[in-house]
């Protein structure tokens, strides 16, 4: 039992720091998803003897580090004796990849290093701060460290340090990379244009994506690009420069869906019923032509006079408006209501089906006739003591239709709108 509790210690032990390291890696990975900036980094160097310590022949690693560790060895002149680089060493376990290498120095000498900000993955590593690290050593020997922090953000560093017991003519420079861009209008309506207009620092090449229904739908060039949208919604737009850095930004513009202005009249003399026949909207203001106004989805309105008048209807969503005009020539005459209700229609309005209900003391030769608002014959049905009749007018378009009864000699009449 004794050394079965010990297995499981041993176990824990074992595996704890492999998870801990996982998640280590897990965290410093989701602060890598976007990079504010990329950028250029130069550091130039140079290695000394003094006071007869280390020996022109030598060992030398450059490298650069986060606060959480080793990021990317960038020199590593070291193929005999690395081992003696032990802050190397311990930082990189050897990795030199991208790095410029070679074998043991046997001269002190400037080295110039640079740097993308991408690392190990081929990410572009975060905006923060970063330590550039050097050391050289002879054999058996601990050797020298400089180290020279600097912050990586959207500002350019030039730094020239003093020089150091083994370190001289010391330079570093940081030229960022800056993926951002502006637009004119953060809500536009359906088909109007906006225009993006590109703020990158230190861009040579541009790939921009417009999000859907976007004409153009893509770019290249610095612009200004002026894109219009053919569908509504939350739009993303995307800019990347020099083909590595992306600039991303969710739901950017919306566009509003443009209303589109309808309508149709109907009346007799001068009393005017209008059907609002708009799609996309969510509020209107007629004028009717006579200085009069409304701002009801289906208003009627009576004139007080004979004329012509000119009668609008403007359609709104949101700052979107659509507007259309027509022509009214009063007194008109009208199509007589069906005021005995010798038949309901129901429901009405009606998205293309209803049903016509008739008064049980209709002719049996009773026939039923549709008519659009130009007057057109639709459909005809015959009664045939039928007290129910469906009718389908999802075929025609949307609009005011009249239903007109003939009993025997009587003609009774009423409207339908189909929206």
């Amino acid at each position: 039992m004794k050394n079965f509790l010990l297995l499981i210690i041993a176990l824990i032990l074992v595996f704890s720091p492999f998870e801990m390291k996982s998640q280590e890696i897990k965290q410093k990975n989701e602060t890598q998803e976007k990079a504010a900036s990329g950028g250029e980094m130069t550091f130039t160097i140079r290695t000394v003897t003094s006071g007869g310590n280390f020996s022109p022949r030598h060992v030398l690693a450059i490298w650069v580090e986060d606060s959480d560790g080793f990021i990317k060895t960038r020199k590593a002149m070291a193929n005999q004796r690395k081992q003696y680089l032990y802050t190397w060493k311990a930082a990189s376990n050897y990795n030199v990849v991208d790095a410029i290498t070679g074998s043991t120095l046997t001269s002190h000498q400037t080295h110039t290093v640079s740097w993308d900000f991408v690392d190990l993955d081929g990410n572009i590593v975060p905006d923060g701060e970063y330590t550039v690290w050097v050391e050289f050593t002879e054999q058996h020997a601990q050797g020298p460290i400089y180290t020279l922090t600097f912050e990586k953000g959207p500002n350019p560093i030039s730094l020239t340090p003093a020089d150091e017991t083994y370190y001289k003519d010391i330079e570093f420079e940081f030229t960022p990379l800056v993926a951002d861009f502006t637009m004119d209008a953060t809500a536009i309506c359906q088909w109007e244009s906006v225009t993006f207009t590109d703020e990158s620092v230190n861009a040579t090449s541009w790939e921009w994506a417009f999000g859907d229904g976007a004409e153009p739908a893509t770019a290249t060039g610095a612009g200004p690009h002026t894109v219009s949208y053919t569908t509504p919604g939350a739009k993303t737009i995307s800019l990347t420069i020099n083909g590595s850095l992306t600039e991303t930004k969710e739901n950017a513009i919306v566009v509003n869906p443009s209303p589109e202005s309808d309508f149709q009249y109907s009346g007799s003399d001068f009393t005017i019923d209008f059907i609002n026949l708009s799609q996309n909207a969510t509020s209107y203001l007629w004028d009717f032509g006579d200085g009069n106004t409304s701002t009801e989805e289906n208003p009627q309105h009576v004139y007080t006079g004979a004329g012509t008048f000119m009668v609008s209807l403007t359609a709104q969503y949101e700052d979107c408006t659509d507007e259309q005009t027509q022509e009214i020539n009063l007194p008109i005459v009208g199509i007589r209501d069906n005021d005995n209700l010798s038949f309901t229609i129901s429901p009405n309005p009606s998205e293309g089906k209803f049903f016509v209900t008739f008064n049980p003391d209709l002719n049996q030769d009773a026939s039923l006739t549709i008519f659009n608002s130009q007057g057109k014959e639709v459909q005809t049905i015959g009664i045939s003591n039928n007290p129910n009749v469906m009718i389908d007018l999802s075929n025609q378009v949307k609009g005011l239709y009249f239903v007109s009864l003939k009993d025997g000699k009587t003609t009774y009449s009423s409207k339908v709108l189909i929206k």
